[in-house]
């Protein structure tokens, strides 16, 4: 439902007050072009907002633009918003016409009264991708920059950092980044968070750092921070990431003066905060400063957990690099990352992840616990296997919770789900091979019957279940029958599912000697496996197995059933160390979420926009055109000249080639008949292990020319 189809009565005249404007009897052209020619105010307003209109739709109004430009003389300052807007979408359609608006940009740039005439004039030179227009920019931008009011000046920093994006060589021969420099003198917050996103953002551009933070600088930004509004703070946080001093002293005065931002309001300047927290807590020496500063940090990380989903996931993302460089901070805090029924799928994932990682020998029967509730009541297949993975992992790295472990597994198994058991028997099978001297794990046997196996569906589980029927097929009163019962699929299954039926239908029959059963079941499978298996590996095991039994049935037994090698246990992959620093100081950026160096993500060539890109690409695609075609035209010309003047000279030098060429074949000639000549002396100095008969073998045009 939108918010529109409330019956608040305020919509109802919204709507119908709005209407008028997409109504397109009243946006005819010719209606248009008098309502603008009338020098009256209201009606020009109109016919503006009745263009504009028409122009988000998608309609053609372009030829209305000199009408536009016209109206651009005027006091009002509404009119003039939208006549700026209008002119801004169709200066690209309309270069040559928009000269004609340059006149009334400069008299408002230069508006004594009004500075938002001043202000709203800038920027819309800025944002006009015109040639010629943009010659006239720099005188402005220096006026604006020097101007009085600090909204100007704001408004002019931005404009020069637009500038540099088409036209850099224009904005460093007119001195503009000098006077940005100078902008960080002054003591206006809002004006010195504007110079240092535009040094930023110029200094990303060209690959070079034209924002230096030294000490004096460093007190003026901190002292600002709080001034600054919320995109100004984030931009004097993203610059205090540059600062490479590591003096203890630099780094706790820089924390003080970021701290208190982490209960803005806003999310972004939090997070960007954090970052700045992160990075300058490596250089404190005091270890009870440390531990407040971590205090305040984790704190301020669990209180974001409450925000918006999306909000989230880009911290859980961050969380991955936080945890692994800094394992602390949640040690007491790990319930904040349970999982909650309304949350998106993609924050559970992230979260059941983040729990793994907290997982230690003081909480994970606590977890353990959470991961098997997920398994029951949680709908996602996917998740549901994952929860029961993570099961596995804890017991194989902590064996002090390997009871709690199988007591988590028998209550998924009498779940009794299809994708439960899948994963379930996985996990089984490793932890029999973990804790193979234990007598806890195999009371999962028991729970091993008819009904169980049939409804295990992936080739993985399979292959779990007949390792664990082979090697404990003592226990298993039904072995037979459940080897047999896979054993009439067996052409149908893969092959680590066919290699496992073979290896159990073996292990049966060595540990059931006495069983014709078993002894029958694994006749059948050797012929099968020999006999009718493609896969080369299955069908060399079979051959294998066969032979061994053949020649030595107690030797194949105690090569067969012999005691495993011990199971070590599953260690995490960590984030590489470059990768995770790198992380840590991009929270912010896409980096995080893709766990992917900025540099890898963000290059020089993308930080350009699409427009801005097309207008400089298209007009030195035309420059090369022509100057290619000129080059072609005095290629051509000077070949036919030379053509004529060369092709007495090709006669004269092909007959010197010719004699060259014989005179070459006649020396060949000569070596080869020298070469032969030494050979034939040399035979009768080697003799051994008869070598004559291969230094005599030669080619029928080498024998003839001895001969």
């Amino acid at each position: 439902m939108k918010m529109t189809d409330f019956p608040f009565p305020w919509n109802k005249k919204r709507q119908e007050k709005d209407s008028v404007y997409f109504n397109s009897k009243n946006t005819e052209i010719v209606q248009l072009e008098q309502e603008l020619e009338s020098m009256k105010v209201p009606q020009q307003k109109e016919a503006m907002k009745e263009i504009i209109a028409g122009m988000t739709i998608g309609k053609d109004v372009s030829r209305l633009f000199p009408h536009v430009v016209n109206c651009m003389r005027t006091n009002d300052l509404e009119l003039k918003k939208l006549i700026y807007l209008y002119i801004i979408n169709y200066a690209k359609v309309k270069p040559s016409e928009s000269i004609l608006a340059v006149n009334s940009f400069l008299l408002d740039a230069n508006d004594v009264d009004s500075p938002i005439i001043r202000a709203l004039a800038i920027r819309t030179m800025g944002c006009i991708r015109v040639e010629e227009i943009v010659s006239y920019l720099c005188e402005t931008l220096k006026n604006g920059l020097s101007d009085s009011d600090a909204y100007v000046k704001k408004t002019s920093c931005i404009c020069v950092a637009k500038l540099y994006s088409t036209c850099p060589e224009l904005v460093k021969d007119n001195g503009l980044i000098e006077q940005l420099k100078n902008m960080l003198d002054d003591g206006n917050a809002t004006v010195l968070s504007s110079a240092i996103a535009a040094l930023s953002e110029i200094s990303l551009l060209s690959g070079s750092d034209y924002l230096e933070l030294n000490s004096k600088l460093l007190k003026k930004i901190l002292m600002a921070l709080n001034d600054a509004n919320e995109w100004g703070q984030i931009y004097i946080l993203d610059s205090l990431m540059t600062y490479k001093k590591s003096k203890s002293s630099k780094s706790e005065m820089i924390i003080e003066a970021v701290v208190p931002l982490f209960n803005h309001i806003n999310p972004a300047v939090i997070m960007s905060a954090i970052k700045v927290v992160l990075k300058f807590l490596d250089n404190i020496e005091d270890e009870k400063k440390v531990q407040n500063y971590s205090k305040k940090l984790s704190l301020c990380l669990i209180s974001l957990m409450d925000s918006v989903p999306e909000m989230r996931y880009l911290l859980l993302r961050a969380m991955h690099c936080i945890i692994q460089k800094r394992h602390y901070l949640f040690d007491k805090d790990f319930k904040s990352f349970f999982i909650k029924a309304y949350e998106p799928i993609y924050v559970k994932f992230e979260k059941l992840d983040i729990l793994y990682k907290l997982c230690d020998n003081s909480n994970y029967e606590m977890i353990l616990n959470e991961f098997s509730s997920y398994s029951v009541l949680e709908y996602d297949m996917e998740l549901v296997t994952k929860a029961i993975k993570y099961i596995g992992l804890i017991g194989y790295k902590f064996e002090s919770s390997m009871n709690v472990c199988v007591d988590n597994l028998q209550q998924i198994f009498q779940f009794n789900q299809d994708f439960t058991i899948d994963q379930g028997v996985i996990v089984m099978r490793d932890l029999l091979r973990k804790y193979e001297k234990e007598e806890k794990p195999k009371q999962l046997l028991k729970i091993i019957d008819e009904n169980f196996i049939e409804k295990i569906r992936l080739p993985e589980s399979k292959a779990a279940i007949l390792y664990i029927i082979g090697e404990y097929c003592k226990k298993i009163k039904k072995s037979t029958d459940y080897i047999e019962l896979f054993f009439n699929d067996f052409s149908s299954l893969n092959e680590t599912v066919q290699i496992q039926i073979l290896n159990a239908g073996v292990k049966n029959f060595l540990k059931k000697s006495k069983d014709k059963k078993a002894e029958d079941l694994a006749i059948k499978i050797l012929q099968k496996c020999v006999e009718e298996s493609v896969n080369a590996d299955v069908r060399d095991r079979g051959y294998f197995y066969w032979r061994l039994l053949k020649t030595d049935p107690d030797l194949a037994k105690e090569m067969i059933c012999c005691e495993k090698i011990s199971f070590d246990t599953v260690e995490d992959q960590p984030i590489e160390q470059d990768l995770c620093e790198d992380i840590l100081q991009n929270i912010t950026n896409m980096s995080c979420i893709y766990h992917m160096k900025s540099s890898d993500i963000i290059k020089k060539e993308d930080l350009l926009l699409e427009d801005e890109t097309n207008n400089t690409t298209e007009e030195s695609e035309k420059e090369k055109d022509k100057e290619e075609e000129k080059e072609k035209e005095k290629e051509k010309e000077e070949k036919e000249e030379e053509n004529d003047d060369n092709n007495e000279e090709e006669k004269e030098e092909d007959e010197e080639k010719k004699e060259k060429k014989k005179k070459k074949e006649e020396k060949k000639k000569k070596k080869k008949k020298a070469k032969i000549h030494k050979d034939k002396a040399n035979q009768n100095d080697v003799d051994l292990l008869g070598l004559n008969d291969l230094i005599n073998f030669s080619s029928p045009n080498e024998s003839n020319e001895n001969q």
